[in-house]
């Protein structure tokens, strides 16, 4: 014992020392001006641990991102202007041109893709009553000729017109459209073979149709003929690249670029199926006739003054019950109710906004007298409230004359009634206690179904719960209730019983459209978790939603219980591949899927289990190929049905990413057991339907382009198929060549002596024939290529430079594919390395180790210490990216400290990822200086104990203390594009100065141990003789030279403040997870948390309990040690 105090002696003085000696013990960032720059680490976490780290997540943008938004900005991908006529200027709405009052225009013309077929899009403002603007295309390599298309303003609205080579009017729009002031209108043209087509602010109907024209060049442009507008995300897409790259669905809804999350405000209104989502705090916007093909809008609702607008609904007030609509063309409109969220108050000051709309959702108005409707429960005088209040949705309740609107209250769920839509009354909180079984509640939809077969109906409140340890990650479930008259919900079920919406793990946030014809109730969701949101491996956007999905409720053994059917207008999207009448399987039986090959497809099964020797398992196999596959089985035995995606290609993005999930399913009973599955593959989704939809699973999966094979397999006995069907399911973007080939990659890079297999495969297949390609490559001495099987070769580094291999198939179609061989060598003391994930491209150039992808990629070393020196030459990529040295890293870096060179930031920063995760608050420091895209960096980092140095280009740039990590592995980093890494040396490398011990208590000797080693495992009291759990001490670096202490598996001893309970979870830095150890009288320590100053204490029932801090009171005494 008395070596541990001297122990927790010694560190508390060398951390004082070290602080004295950093900068005279002040600024510990070494800038000109400013000065340190720290996240602030003294903060609560409570009960909604994960809740607090989710919503840091949801609202994480950045004070650097929040100043962009204000700068300059233009965003668009054309390049190279050969013509810049005009006045021109970029502001933080766009680029402005003006026309000249003479009449000449202003004109910007672009080089561009040399595409005969392309989407251009632009979001077009005007900024006069007549201006005229528009885009141009087909132009000549001078940027002369070609063709435009202008839309015209005049008594606000606009029509489109387009114009040829010598400015004659080609076409002009029957119809006109509404164009308020302050409007952004989407203009898109679709040039497609041999004809072009027109669209205006995404109504279905094309605004012109051109056929004819005479072929032009691949310049593009933009024109202003009359008056001024603004132009904003312009973007030139080559046909084959529109929604064609790697993992982008075909036929669900994702954003062409940027993000899409939570589907906020689903309608149907006028004819239109009106989607939003969240995209970086604001509501991206989306709309469909079919719920199948959208068109994108641009931003409905953007940040305002008020903050960053959160999740929420829309309801349609054609009556102007609200009054927001007098003087409306239609009378009437539609209402957007949405969380306000401010990053400058503490938990945003979350309160309920309203915006509206009265030209049918394209332009969208905040209220000026009623912008909150809503403020937040927690408001108290001065104090405007941090309670968690967010996601209204608003629906009719026509019974009872009023509307109800229900919000997230952290644990539970508000409700609120009103009959004019502005004013709103507390009628109900429904939820706490038992009703929560993990993580924060959030995204309510509430809504009337009848049940089927019967004249009852009943209210359905659905909800979603973020990422907690108990639920693995989020989940999503749901209540079946009556609404009272005074507005109450009264739950069928008792609390504790768990309906769950899908089996799934990426199924968060659904919503369900107001007013779907018909009385349909549709619902969609965001297919993510709140483990890992943003982690998934695609570039360019983030973010998919789940089929459009109809609900009903049906009366069941077990009582009422919801159903999910895919929408019957997937049916047009059906080409059919193949159909298997009665037929029997068994394991010796070859696969009856056999040759069919499909990214995108349906499988509807209808399979039977004989009354004997019927199989133990039997499933299907889904975009299979080369190894990889994801396997639906339903075990008889169990009479369960699973998902496992473990094969499916790329899941090392997540440590917390869940493979296999798994349901009770009873098979339907007609003489013999049959199971009804439907199953829905997209290039990175797939959805299963068992049961009539009262089993559900959504999942997404990351496998390679061209693993596109499928098999159907029994075990140990034999099932019957009575009818199995699959169909390809067609894009909703555009149309497909079938029959072409696809490849895993579309160009390749080796390093010295580097090998790689590829695969192949055709688009689309039914033939049963293998297609076996042939492979050559057009330079030998660069690289050799010889077959394998599967569709698949194997590609070998011989020399540096370019070559291209070209794969061939019997029905004439070839893919060639560029490759580049590298020479040069990496030097380093790192070792052999690790990479994650395992996709990601590492590869040894002239300039040292490469790494590269779209998001995070490491590289993570054996080698660790606690105390080093590290350093590195870092270079940045001339196309952008940013890149770190990791450091007291786990195996691959989702946990570890990172310093970080990025030009977007223009600094050096410290910071520290756990479980994969970052929100701001876990930026350490920042040092200003000029990054570069393209410029090599010196980096030199220096630990000893809880004190972190670095340094750059030799220059001392930041000094601070933390205690996340103590001790752990080498490694490096890039995000969002590709560094190279040269001469990386560790030296002066030492193990972390840590003591290890059990923890008893003086009085009863019993020992402080926790229930499990996962995240949220209650730490209690155990009789254990000698071998009581070990826990460590480690330095947090704060000047009260407290500790956390931590498990031999690293989660930290936490105090859940909400729940006056002890637990294990992940350090984050926080008061409640760091701990005093206040020598007593007797030789014991007491053990204080810094947060309340409460003591851990044995309590007289023998549980462990924190409590404040009497002094001599044997059961807050604790031996650190036998």
């Amino acid at each position: 014992m008395k070596n541990i105090s001297k122990f927790a002696a010694l560190l508390c003085a060398a951390m004082m020392a070290g602080s004295a000696a950093a900068a005279g013990g002040a600024s510990t960032v070494f800038a000109e001006e400013g000065g340190n720059v720290l996240a602030g680490k003294t903060t609560n976490h409570t009960a909604g641990n994960d809740a607090d780290t989710q919503k840091e997540t949801k609202s994480s943008t950045s004070p650097e991102a929040a100043a962009s938004a204000e700068a300059a900005v233009w965003n668009s991908n054309l390049e190279s202007v050969i013509i810049d006529q005009g006045s021109w200027i970029t502001d933080s709405k766009g680029v402005r041109g003006t026309a000249d009052a003479d009449g000449t225009p202003a004109l910007k013309v672009y080089a561009s893709p040399n595409a005969e077929t392309f989407v251009f899009a632009a979001d077009l403002s005007p900024k006069s009553a007549a201006a005229s603007a528009g885009l141009t295309f087909g132009a000549g390599a001078d940027g002369r000729g070609g063709y435009a298309v202008w839309l015209d303003r005049e008594n606000g609205r606009v029509r489109a017109a387009a114009t040829g080579p010598d400015g004659s009017v080609l076409a002009r729009s029957d119809a006109s459209y509404p164009s308020e002031d302050g409007i952004r209108h989407r203009l898109e043209i679709r040039a497609e073979q041999n004809a072009v087509r027109v669209f205006v602010d995404g109504y279905a109907e094309p605004a012109l149709e051109l056929s004819g024209l005479a072929p032009g060049g691949t310049a593009a442009g933009l024109a202003v003929r009359s008056g001024e507008a603004v132009f904003q995300d312009t973007y030139l897409t080559p046909e084959e690249e529109y929604y064609g790259e790697t993992y982008r669905p075909a036929y669900h809804y994702s954003p062409q670029r940027g993000s899409a999350s939570d589907p906020n405000g689903m309608i149907y209104y006028k004819g239109e199926y009106h989607l939003f989502h969240q995209d970086g705090g604001r509501w991206a916007h989306a709309v469909s006739t079919d719920l199948l093909h959208w068109k994108s809008l641009p931003i409905a609702l953007d940040w305002n003054k008020l903050g960053h607008i959160w999740s929420g609904s829309a309801i349609a007030d054609p009556d102007n019950v609200s009054g927001l609509f007098d003087g409306s063309p239609d009378g009437g409109g539609l209402i957007a109710y949405y969380t306000s969220y401010n990053p400058d108050a503490p938990n945003g000051n979350q309160k309920i906004g309203l915006a509206y709309s009265s030209d049918r959702g394209r332009t969208w108005h905040y209220s000026e007298d009623r912008p909150i409707v809503i403020e937040n429960p927690g408001k108290n005088g001065d104090d405007p409230g941090g309670w968690d209040f967010r996601d209204p949705k608003v629906v009719r309740d026509e019974d009872n004359g009023r509307w109800i609107m229900v919000v997230s209250g952290g644990d539970h769920i508000r409700f609120f009634s009103s009959t004019n839509l502005t004013d709103w009354t507390l009628t109900d909180n429904f939820g706490y206690g038992e009703y929560v079984r993990g993580g924060v509640w959030e995204c309510p939809d509430l809504f009337k179904l009848p049940v089927q077969g019967t004249d009852e109906s009943r209210w359905v409140l659905m909800i979603s719960t973020g990422a907690n340890p108990a639920t693995q990650g989020s989940d999503a479930e749901y209540f079946v209730g009556r609404l009272t008259e005074d507005g109450k919900f009264v739950n069928d079920n008792p609390a504790g019983k768990v309906l769950r919406t899908d089996y799934g793990k990426e199924f968060y946030a659904s919503s369900s459209f107001a007013d779907a014809p018909d009385g349909r109730r549709i619902v969609m969701a965001w297919m993510t978790n709140w483990d890992y949101p943003f982690a998934f491996p695609t570039a360019g956007w983030k973010g998919v939603l789940s089929l459009p999905r109809e609900l009903s409720l049906t009366r069941t053994a077990e009582g009422i219980r919801l159903a999910q059917a895919p929408i019957e207008e997937l049916a047009a999207l059906r080409s059919e591949l193949r159909s298997i009448g009665e037929t029997t399987v068994n394991g010796d039986s070859p696969n009856p899927l056999q040759g069919l090959n499909a990214g995108a497809y349906e499988i509807e099964a209808e399979l039977e289990l004989p009354e004997t020797g019927a199989a133990d398992s039997f499933g299907f196999r889904v975009r299979e190929g080369g190894g990889q596959f994801t396997d639906i089985r339903y075990s008889a035995a169990e009479e369960k049905l699973s998902l496992d995606r473990s094969a499916s290609g790329i899941v090392d993005y997540s440590p917390l990413l869940s493979l296999r999930q798994e349901a009770k399913l009873p098979p339907e009973s007609n003489g013999n057991k049959r199971i009804k599955l439907r199953i829905f593959v997209d290039e990175s989704t797939v959805e299963v339907f068992a049961a009539d939809g009262r089993t559900v699973f959504s999942d997404v999966i990351f496998p390679g382009t061209a693993r596109r094979g499928m098999s159907f397999y029994a075990e140990s006995g034999q099932v019957k198929i009575r009818s199995l069907n699959v169909y390809a399911l067609g894009s909703v973007w555009k149309s497909e060549e079938p029959s072409r080939l696809v490849a895993d990659e579309t160009a390749i890079e080796l390093g010295p002596q580097d090998s790689r297999t590829v695969f192949v495969s055709p688009y689309l297949s039914s033939s049963a024939d293998a297609i076996a390609p042939t492979w050559t490559s057009s330079d030998l001495s660069v690289v050799s290529v010889s077959a394998s099987s599967g569709g698949s070769a194997v590609l070998r580094a011989v020399g540096p430079g370019r070559a291209s291999v070209t794969v061939s198939a019997a029905n004439g179609f070839a893919r060639a594919i560029p490759v580049t061989v590298y020479g040069g060598s990496f030097r380093s003391d790192l070792g052999a390395l690790t990479i994650v994930p395992a996709s990601a491209e590492w590869i040894v150039t002239e300039d040292g180790l490469r790494g590269g992808a779209q998001g995070d990629t490491t590289a993570v070393s054996e080698v660790k210490a606690g105390d080093f020196v590290y350093e590195a030459d870092v270079k940045l990529d001339r196309a952008g990216g940013a890149a770190s040295l990791l450091f007291r890293s786990d195996r691959t870096g989702g946990s570890a400290y990172y310093l970080n060179l990025d030009p977007n930031m223009q600094a050096l920063r410290l910071f520290y990822k756990v479980g994969g995760s970052f929100a701001e608050r876990q930026v350490l420091a920042r040092y200003p200086a000029e990054i570069r895209s393209g410029g090599t960096y010196r980096l030199r980092v220096q630990a000893e104990g809880p004190r972190l140095r670095a340094w750059l280009d030799g220059r001392p740039a930041i000094d601070v203390r933390d205690g996340t990590f103590a001790e752990g592995r080498f490694g490096l980093h890039a995000f969002g594009g590709r560094a190279a890494f040269q001469n990386v040396e560790v030296s002066r490398a030492k193990p972390a100065k840590l003591r290890s011990f059990p923890i008893l208590n003086e009085s009863s000797g019993r020992a402080l141990a926790a229930a499990g080693k996962e995240r949220g495992s209650v730490v209690g009291l155990t009789t254990i003789g000698s071998d009581a759990p070990l826990w460590t001490a480690v330095p947090t670096g704060s000047p009260d030279c407290s500790f956390s202490l931590r498990t031999p598996e690293g989660s930290a001893l936490d105090l859940d403040v909400g729940r006056s309970t002890i637990q294990l979870y992940d350090y984050l830095g926080y008061d409640n997870q760091r701990w005093l150890l206040r020598k007593d009288t007797r030789g014991t320590v007491k053990i204080v948390n810094v947060s309340g100053g409460l003591a851990l204490t044995e309590a007289a029932d023998g549980s462990l309990k924190p409590e404040p801090v009497r002094q001599g009171n044997r059961a807050q005494q604790w031996k650190l040690g036998h």
